[in-house]
């Protein structure tokens, strides 16, 4: 079956002056959640800005004395599913929908090493009146309701030495998608962009991260298929569309480290990265990410570079 990356990965770093607040920096590969698109019941009109669901994560982090930061991770066309989010509530804005997914997403950040008795006991993270009334809407709505700690098992903090490591490399895409290179004929994006003998190519960038010897992650420039950093069928000629293998390891078995986590569209935008024996320029339902894509090749050009990163490092 294809990746699903659920992890939650938080790194705390706390100041040396104490009266300074700590800062949370949060990685989850989960697309904002598009508040401002139209509700089939017409509530949501479509023209409405959110925060979207980072903003009111964030919100509650400062609440509970955190600055916060956040990296998306490996996101590709990775959203939140709602029905299980809204617990049968009456949310008649999608922005409200984003705000529930935010506040339960950054408890569940401040609690991951916290037992349940210990959520239990902290008013921000478990208010009893507001559970109740949860749940008696849920059921007046004809629905279920479910908390966010149910069944909930805590985590170990690893301590991070106190280093950091990382490297940075070019890498030169070639732009074969036919709708993007009109959009640069047309002036319609501000990258500069190369002929060679090999086309139309683009230069951008993608890196590795160490934190101390416990945490190692790939930076990459876009919104990148998650097959492509743990592994997945689209990778296999059986899964694929043009029935072919991709001729390059996932990332975790190249970097030989499954706990390896992806800090997705950093340092640059370039749209969906797609394993080059899956990229099709047809079938709109199921490749639609290939519309937005430089190409075919955007997979195996990092690919190549990162093979460079690893015997660098090694």
């Amino acid at each position: 079956a294809s990746a699903l990356m659920t992890d939650m990965t938080r790194l705390v770093f706390h100041p040396f002056n104490k009266s300074e607040k700590p800062t949370m920096i949060l990685n989850i590969a989960a697309h904002p959640d598009v508040a401002g698109l139209p509700t089939t019941d017409g509530q949501g009109k479509g023209r409405e800005l959110c925060g979207e669901y980072v903003y009111y994560m964030g919100e509650l982090l400062a609440e509970a004395g955190y600055n916060c930061m956040f990296i998306n991770g490996a996101i590709a066309g990775i959203y939140m599913s709602r029905g299980a989010t809204n617990d049968s509530q009456t949310l008649e804005k999608r922005y409200m929908q984003s705000e529930r997914y935010g506040v339960e997403l950054g408890k569940m950040a401040l609690a991951l090493t916290m037992t349940k008795e210990e959520i239990m006991k902290d008013k921000l993270l478990y208010d009893e009146e507001v559970i109740a009334a949860e749940t008696a809407e849920a059921e007046a709505n004809g629905g279920t309701y479910t908390l966010w700690c149910e069944d909930w098992t805590p985590v170990e903090e690893t301590v991070v030495e106190p280093f950091f490591n990382l490297v940075i490399k070019q890498v030169y895409v070639p732009v074969t998608n036919p709708f993007i290179q009109l959009a640069g004929k047309l002036n319609l994006a501000n990258y500069a962009v190369l002929k060679t003998g090999c086309g139309y190519e683009i230069c951008t960038e993608l890196g590795y991260v160490e934190f101390g010897n416990s945490l190692k992650a790939v930076m990459m420039p876009g919104e990148v298929c998650q097959d492509l950093i743990c592994g997945g069928t689209s990778l296999t000629k059986d899964d694929s569309y043009t029935g072919g293998e991709y001729k390059y390891p996932c990332l975790t078995e190249l970097f030989g480290d499954e706990d390896l986590i992806c800090f997705g569209l950093t340092n640059d935008a370039i749209g969906y990265v797609i394993p080059d024996n899956d990229f099709a320029m047809a079938g709109a339902f199921d490749h639609y990410h290939e519309l937005i894509s430089l190409g075919r090749y955007t997979a195996s050009s990092m690919s190549k570079v990162f093979e460079e990163i690893v015997k660098e490092v090694k």
